[in-house]
Formats: structure tokens, C-alpha cells, sequence
């Protein structure tokens, strides 16, 4: 079973104020190049971004949404084009700044056909079957809590895990919860270094 990671980057970004892939870490990254760091540390066959901006990253595949406003669902039904079944996709928001790579290796190692931490619908893993598909495409269709991640993990019956370290798993939204990472900032052994 191959491994590919799709990193969720399309969001409007309405509370932050400006994109969040785009902001500007204390280590130099932004915060895209870092997510996209931590991907590629896990020796993936593929990497896709889903973002609004096709011109995002070189060398890397990006796709964007082929239905409009439909969230990280839309994201995730563009790239099963792209994607075998059987085969494991890991989902990664862009805009989780403390996520390390043991944090997605607890996901991967689960044994799990699909994971996710409790509490925190992302990042999540999901094994591509017909019948996920199926359930996606129905989903995208639908309006309403239909499209919301949680409810994909329930229909997928992912395992929850216990997070070792809850606070990597903290988005940053709004400026004020951005600020405060940058405060806490403090480079981590768990942090690829691209």
C-alpha cells in the first residue's frame, strides 16, 4: 500500500486575515514549506497540496478544489483522482505549527485502516476503498454537517488515538493564536529541517 499525504492549504483564511500557508515562521519557514517539510520526512510516494494558488510549490503537485466552498472535503474528493485504492492517505491541515513527525508516525503506525486523534478530526489517516469514494462523492453533495471531516471519520469507523503531546495539535486561526505560538516558538528535535 502506497502512502500519499495531502496537505489541506485551500482555506479562505477569514479570521487570520491574510493565508495562513503563507506566514511567516520564526525558523525562516512558511508555514506551507514548513507542513510540506514534515510530509516529505515521511517518505511518501506522493505529496499533493490542495490550495486556492496553483503556482504554490515547486515540484510538488498541486490541485485545487473541483467544487466550490465544500471545506478540507472538497480537497480530499479532488485528490482521490489521483490516488489508487487500497492505498493510505494522510491528511495534514497547513495550519498546525507545532505538528511533528512522531505525532503522524502515531497515526501511521496505528494499524488502522483510518485514525485520528480524539478531539481533533485532523490530521487523520484514511485507507482509499470503493466504498470511501462512494461515500465522499455522496458526501460532497450534500449541504450541511454532511461535509464536515468528523463525519467522513465516522462513516470511515477511524480509531481514535490519545495525543502524547495535545498542544502539536493546536490550529492557529486568528492572529492572536498565531502570535502565541511565535511566543512559544522553540525549535523541536521532532521538527524536519528541510
Amino acid at each position: 500500500m502506497a502512502l500519499t499525504i495531502l496537505i489541506l492549504a485551500a482555506g479562505q483564511s477569514s479570521r487570520m486575515g491574510q493565508d495562513k500557508s503563507q506566514l511567516q515562521r520564526p525558523d525562516g519557514l512558511t508555514q506551507l514549506a514548513f507542513t510540506l517539510d514534515l510530509a516529505r520526512s515521511l517518505s511518501p510516494s506522493q505529496v499533493f497540496i490542495s490550495s486556492r494558488d496553483t503556482k504554490t510549490q515547486t515540484a510538488t503537485t498541486t490541485i485545487k478544489d473541483e467544487l466550490e466552498d465544500k471545506g478540507p472535503l472538497g480537497g480530499i474528493h479532488a485528490c482521490l483522482r489521483h490516488v489508487d485504492d487500497f492505498d493510505r492517505l494522510l491528511i495534514i491541515p497547513c495550519d498546525m505549527p507545532e505538528l511533528g513527525v512522531s505525532d503522524l508516525d502515531t497515526l501511521l503506525h496505528s494499524g488502522a485502516s483510518a485514525a485520528h486523534y480524539s478531539q481533533y478530526p485532523l490530521p487523520c489517516l484514511l485507507t482509499v476503498t470503493p466504498d470511501l469514494r462512494r461515500h465522499i462523492n455522496h458526501q460532497i453533495l450534500t449541504q450541511g454537517s454532511g461535509l464536515s471531516i468528523r463525519h467522513l471519520l465516522h462513516a470511515a469507523q477511524a480509531e481514535e488515538q490519545v495525543p502524547a503531546e495535545p498542544g502539536h495539535l493546536i490550529s492557529t486561526n486568528t492572529p492572536d493564536e498565531w502570535q502565541a505560538f511565535v511566543t512559544r516558538f522553540t525549535p523541536s528535535e521532532d521538527t524536519p529541517h528541510g
